[in-house]
């Protein structure tokens, strides 16, 4: 079944504010769109809901030209004979744009799975590996909420959005430190599919993002 960019199995078991959501939800698939929104696939299973957010968006491709022609350069300039007789020094040599090319790669393939179940929630970033990966059990779990954060880069700063929860414990715990594409109502999408499924109340929660 596919509905507004979502592909979701036997979606008649979700419960029914999910299935408001998936109504109201657009995943827009334009690459050129300015908002540069993700896509999100809601599957459902026998024993689980699973949430998968793909970083993919074209811009990443230009991070990826950068590292790959310094490579280039190198080897063209002689690199080849520094990795042959000096192999220690080629590897750090390359090691920087290696590392460039990698976290390009790695943003512009990755996705993230959000699995949801009886047991609480658990997060992977596939296919490359890439930290993230958590574990949680609902029973743990007393509140999510989406804030932003700044990052100064060499132009300005840029926005980012991540996932939080707060435990019983009273803890807080990052579930995902920042979603690729800046718009909020992705990330809240994502806190709103997690309640419905865990059954997590919603309450404000100081410097959420609304």
């Amino acid at each position: 079944m596919k509905q507004d960019g979502f592909e979701a199995g036997g979606s008649e078991n979700l419960s029914s504010a999910s299935m408001d959501n998936l109504k109201s939800w657009q995943c827009a698939n334009a690459p050129f769109d300015r908002r540069q929104p993700g896509c999100i696939k809601l599957e459902q299973n026998i024993d689980n809901v699973k949430i998968i957010y793909r970083w993919y968006s074209l811009n990443k491709i230009l991070g990826l030209l950068m590292p790959a022609i310094i490579i280039m350069v190198l080897f063209y300039q002689g690199g080849w004979i520094i990795v042959q007789e000096a192999p220690v020094f080629a590897l750090l040599f390359f090691a920087i744009p290696a590392v460039m090319l990698y976290v390009g790669l790695v943003h512009l393939v990755n996705r993230t799975e959000i699995t949801l179940s009886l047991d609480g929630l658990s997060i992977a970033n596939k296919p490359l590996p890439w930290p993230g990966r958590k574990k949680i059990s609902s029973s743990e779990i007393a509140q999510l909420f989406v804030d932003k954060y700044y990052v100064q880069h060499k132009h300005g700063q840029s926005v980012h959005f991540r996932l939080n929860a707060i435990m019983r414990d009273g803890r807080k715990v990052v579930l995902i430190k920042s979603f690729e594409h800046p718009d909020p109502d992705i990330a809240k999408f994502v806190e709103r599919i997690i309640e419905d499924q865990l059954r997590i109340k919603d309450q404000p929660v100081m410097g959420e993002v609304v």
